[in-house]
């Protein structure tokens, strides 16, 4: 069986007489080092699965390592001292069964503390990617590290350096991906911010929307009754075949039918004679200009409107007269 060497160098501090330097080797087989009332075990262990399940998983080969396995006192191995800490480790996993692997946070060894501010510019200037790991820079892609996500270090560094750090003597790039997690709760508030503006601005729309078609319909109940006066003098004063058409004296538009639509609604209008210049023009919520339609005919008429192009959502219709705006109403268009 080949062997597996492990050599770890150990800085003990001890409470004993005087300090200890130990550096202890470990081959095939196992070795005890007994500290006090602890016994620190250095343990040879094949990776693998010896059940029925292996065979329907696809799983990398068995590897050998050593585990540190620690027989009473509190399980507490240290590395490094308070006077005297490691500045780096490089491991492969962390495996931590109580919760996860966590950071200091204690407000207590903090100080210039100041709020993010702008962090969804800096998110949009970022490219996520999916990627295969080489074994080296320039070597052969590592086939139990493939279909990872992430980003590219050297184009993260261009937008928030803070977060890239370059190993000089590896001659590698490196991401702090922790320190990109309170960028993204502060792009979620600013969105969740955002949206609640827009849905302020919408609602504001259609409360004045909902009272223009208050008014709306007000005028055109009162509209529709001296019409009906007028129509039934004609209709005594002269046979019933002979009845002549209501005279239009005013400009209007009445609400589409049926709203909500999804592929067609029919909007009802007014034009009197001497209008020169007339459209049906369509707005979003915003404000901006969809589509104008330009009305030829004079009277009342019916104007089918397909949906078309149109998203979805809340639309503003308007009825503009020689370059005045006789009325606006809402509309819905549905999935």
């Amino acid at each position: 069986m080949k062997k597996s060497i492990l050599v770890l160098g150990f800085v003990l501090g001890l409470s004993l007489t005087s300090s200890l330097n130990a550096q202890i080797t470990v081959r095939s087989g196992s070795i005890k080092f007994t500290l006090g009332n602890n016994t620190l075990t250095f343990k040879e262990k094949m990776d693998a699965l010896d059940s029925p399940l292996r065979d329907r998983l696809v799983l990398p080969p068995p590897i050998n390592r050593t585990e540190i396995i620690i027989d009473g006192g509190d399980n507490r191995l240290c590395l490094g001292a308070p006077a005297k800490r490691l500045s780096e480790i490089h491991v492969t996993n962390f495996f931590d069964y109580g919760g996860g692997v966590s950071s200091i946070s204690d407000s207590r060894y903090k100080t210039n503390i100041v709020d993010l501010v702008s962090a969804l510019d800096k998110i949009m200037q970022l490219r996520p990617v999916r990627f295969d790991y080489r074994m080296e820079k320039n070597g052969v892609v590592d086939s139990m590290r493939m279909n990872r996500m992430g980003l590219i270090a050297q184009e993260l560094e261009t937008v928030l350096p803070e977060s890239v750090r370059y190993l000089k003597e590896a001659d590698i790039y490196m991401v702090d991906y922790v320190s990109l997690i309170p960028l993204l709760i502060k792009t979620a508030q600013e969105q969740q911010a955002l949206i609640e503006d827009l849905q302020a601005q919408v609602e504001e729309l259609q409360t004045l929307v909902l009272s223009s078609d208050v008014t709306t319909a007000s005028a055109r109940h009162q509209n529709s009754r001296e019409t009906s006066t007028t129509v039934g003098a004609s209709t005594q004063d002269a046979p019933a075949a002979a009845a002549p058409a209501a005279t239009i004296n005013e400009n209007k538009l009445w609400s589409n039918t049926p709203n909500p639509f999804k592929q067609e609604t029919h909007i009802r209008y007014a034009l009197t004679n001497n209008v020169q210049n007339a459209q049906l023009c369509i707005y979003n919520l915003t404000g901006e200009q969809i589509a104008c339609h330009r009305l030829s005919e004079r009277g009342q008429n019916d104007f089918t409107l397909r949906a078309g192009s149109l998203r979805p959502g809340i639309y503003l219709y308007s009825l503009i007269a020689d370059g005045e705006v006789i009325d606006t109403h809402r509309m819905v268009v549905t999935e």
